[in-house]
């Protein structure tokens, strides 16, 4: 809420974006009508990178700067795949819960990392870092 105060345009765009809803679980459950709006992906992208950038430096000591690309990715949920693959990658918790996390990086490629954020058990993102 304080960063949609003091940035006026983010604040302009999502009320523009605002329009009602049909909110059904992949099952087809109908849950009602509900207000949803667009949010500039650019600015999601940018928060994700710096979250994992920060978070890289924060577990390994190293900061990734220019020589690392970041690429993200917007997930509707994790399958069962991608959880079996991932049990034994270290597990980090934000808030209470909030925010939960998994992580990992390539042995012989320091640098190449994958980040997967999970938000209040609705909402996945991937960040994986690459050296350029």
């Amino acid at each position: 809420m304080a960063t949609l105060r003091k940035n006026k345009k983010l604040h302009r765009t999502i009320l523009q974006g605002m329009r009602p809803v049909e909110l059904r679980s992949d099952a087809g459950i109908y849950f009602g009508r509900r207000t949803g709006f667009l949010f500039p992906v650019e600015v999601y992208e940018g928060v994700m990178e710096r979250t994992a950038r920060g978070l890289y430096y924060h577990h390994f000591g190293e900061i990734l700067g220019a020589q690392v690309r970041c690429e993200v990715n917007f997930l509707r949920s994790l399958d069962a795949e991608f959880l079996e693959m991932s049990a034994n990658w270290p597990y980090a918790d934000i808030g209470s819960g909030a925010v939960v996390y998994r992580y990992s990086r390539v042995a012989d490629a320091p640098l190449n990392s994958a980040w997967v954020f999970q938000f209040y058990d609705a909402h996945w993102a991937l960040v994986e870092t690459e050296r350029v």
